[in-house]
């Protein structure tokens, strides 16, 4: 399925509330961004009345797991090491346009969204 419009952030994160515990892939669109885990959380965050939107995904790569910001109009992501006696460390930060976007619930059968323009 295929989103239009100047929805695709809301979309998002409704598919996400909707894959809460599934494992999902997150994948850009022509490029060569391609995340595989479960989806551990996803909530909102006041900070100083700014409502910001993050997941949390535990990929498949052990010890891994990624953060992804919501924000106007592009995903932040941030891949850090899993937290053990200390912060975690930051590996890799992105910003991906919505529009490059494609999410698919590999927890059921082979059904993928997109997110173009």
């Amino acid at each position: 399925m295929k989103f239009c419009g100047p929805r695709k952030r809301e979309m998002l994160e409704d598919l996400l509330h909707q894959y809460k515990g599934s494992r999902v892939q997150l994948q850009e669109t022509g490029g060569t961004l391609r995340l595989r885990g479960r989806l551990v959380e996803i909530g909102e965050l006041d900070i100083c009345g700014r409502i910001l939107v993050e997941a949390y995904l535990s990929l498949d790569f052990e010890g891994l797991h990624a953060h992804l910001t919501f924000h106007d109009k592009l995903l932040g992501i941030q891949i850090l090491e899993d937290e053990k006696e200390s912060d975690p460390n930051l590996i890799i930060a992105l910003e991906v346009p919505y529009e490059s976007l494609s999410i698919e619930n590999l927890d059921q059968s082979r059904r993928e969204e997109t997110f173009e323009k």
